[in-house]
């Protein structure tokens, strides 16, 4: 069974930095096991690279785009006609009882992704560090995240913050 990784590129605002915005939605990654196990530690016991960073989880301040990827809703109608991001009431009590998940909304109407693992999150600078010691060891660069931090740059030399929030599944 392969890992693939998902992310979002989050910004603020460039005026009052308040609140996170995603700017890119599904920033896809190919799989790359030595870049997973660098960027949270995913696959590193296969690779034999340490985690540059260990898996922050999710931030408490995450944009409603990368909630929205991450969360389900729990809804028996949604479920029924099997809504890519719902589950029904009973599947969402059965995954919480095992520890697989919890809730994130105190009225039980949100569940986090149970197959959603090593969620975090990485600054503009964390990124950079992470694509030098990826070509410090391979001489070569992964195109997406070259292209994400290029990405992640552009916005901050606009004034705002940037920040990559990532996660796997199997």
């Amino acid at each position: 069974m392969g890992t693939d990784m998902h992310a979002n590129v989050e910004v603020t605002e460039a005026v009052e930095h308040r609140r996170w915005v995603t700017a890119f939605a599904e920033v896809q990654f190919a799989r790359d096991y030595p870049l997973f196990s660098l960027l949270a530690g995913v696959r590193s016991e296969s690779t034999g690279v340490p985690a540059m960073f260990a898996p922050r989880g999710l931030p408490a301040d995450a944009s409603i785009d990368t909630r929205g990827r991450l969360e389900l809703d729990v809804d028996d109608e949604l479920a029924a006609v099997e809504c890519e991001h719902a589950c029904s009431k009973a599947q969402a009590e059965e995954w919480v009882a095992k520890g697989v998940t919890g809730y994130v909304a105190a009225d039980r109407s949100r569940i986090f992704d149970p197959d959603a693992f090593a969620v975090s999150w990485l600054s503009t600078e964390d990124v950079g560090r992470v694509l030098d010691q990826y070509n410090e060891n391979w001489r070569s660069q992964p195109l997406e995240l070259a292209a994400t931090l290029a990405a992640m740059r552009t916005f901050e030399a606009a004034g705002c913050k940037a920040r990559l929030v990532m996660w796997f599944r199997h």
